[in-house]
């Protein structure tokens, strides 16, 4: 179906499932986590599939990719996970998810200055948004300095990783709502 272009099955293991896993100690085993661009279900699916209790929502804008991740999630028999087809900006949708999710996570996807806006409307007081980039996560903070205050938040880490095997760097964002 082309959901990714990874095809190389240690390229997928490290760029989709360990890279995907990388946020886990700062995600909370109870609550409600979106994740804004879910593309082939990275990184919501791994982190479902390592946290069972977590409520995931995926949310990606290509029907495609939904229809995909609903056939996945069925054969899969996961139960507390849902593939949605919508953008996160649309302000309908914003207003209806208000403050609801505990962890927003995007990866890869979005830049900070885009995720920021984006996700921050779902996300509860004294919950996180988590961005997970590339090795140009750090200098994007600088530049998100604006809707960090806007929107009343605080970075609580910042997370440099190496992908195994050579093949990466990553820079996990993690902010809180204050």
């Amino acid at each position: 179906m082309n959901i990714t272009s990874i095809e190389g099955d240690k390229e997928v293991v490290v760029k989709h499932f360990i890279d995907s896993l990388s946020p886990l100690p700062f995600i909370p085993s109870e609550g409600f986590l979106m994740d804004i661009g879910s593309g082939g279900g990275f990184p919501g699916l791994p982190i479902k599939i390592s946290i069972p209790s977590l409520r995931v929502l995926l949310l990606d804008s290509s029907h495609k990719k939904i229809v995909f991740l609903k056939n996945l999630i069925r054969g899969l028999g996961l139960k507390g996970i849902e593939a949605l087809n919508q953008r996160a900006e649309n302000r309908g949708f914003q207003e209806v998810m208000k403050a609801t999710v505990d962890v927003a996570i995007s990866r890869a996807t979005l830049s900070l200055d885009s995720f920021i806006p984006a996700g921050v409307p779902y996300v509860k007081g004294g919950g996180i948004l988590i961005s997970m980039r590339g090795k140009e996560g750090i200098q994007e903070i600088q530049g998100s300095r604006v809707y960090q205050n806007k929107f009343g938040l605080r970075i609580e880490r910042v997370e440099e990783l190496s992908l195994p095997l050579d093949m990466g760097k990553r820079t996990l964002v993690i902010l809180r709502k204050l």
